[in-house]
């Protein structure tokens, strides 16, 4: 919900790759009710007032992501830490899938946002790449 110059988060994650490790989430969050038109992306840095982090999850398997829930209760969010325009956001998300990752010099798990040549690592690391989008690609 937009708040004069910032918005204000409410909401839970289950299953966060990085979650309560990261420095900085990609949150998709609804800013009008228009479908998909109406997600929109913000960069919220941890720690934020009311950004907090469930137990770390005890997977099976890959046991070196860290995963967790993640839970915003009112979290206040400067408007120019928003990707984009209003309603950019599932745009934003659906490039990331469809091709925007970067390869991790580390190994790790990583995801690239298109268009911003940022790249967010999951252990609280963040490195610029190159990506390559077109002009509609870009926030």
């Amino acid at each position: 919900m937009r708040d004069g110059d910032s918005y204000v988060l409410n909401g839970s994650k289950m299953f966060i790759s990085g979650g309560g490790r990261s420095d900085v989430y990609a949150i998709m969050a609804r800013t009008a009710d228009t479908g998909p038109s109406g997600i929109s992306c913000f960069l919220v840095p941890a720690p934020s007032a009311g950004l907090t982090f469930g137990k770390q999850e005890r997977k099976l398997g890959w046991r070196t992501q860290p995963t967790s829930a993640v839970f915003l209760e009112n979290v206040r969010v400067p408007a120019e830490n928003r990707l984009g325009k209003e309603g950019d956001g599932f745009r934003i998300a659906m490039r990331g899938l469809n091709g925007g990752r970067c390869e991790c010099p580390r190994g790790g798990a990583c995801a690239g946002v298109p268009g911003t040549g940022w790249l967010v690592l999951s252990w609280g690391r963040g490195a610029r790449c190159n990506s390559e989008t077109s002009d509609d690609a870009s926030p």
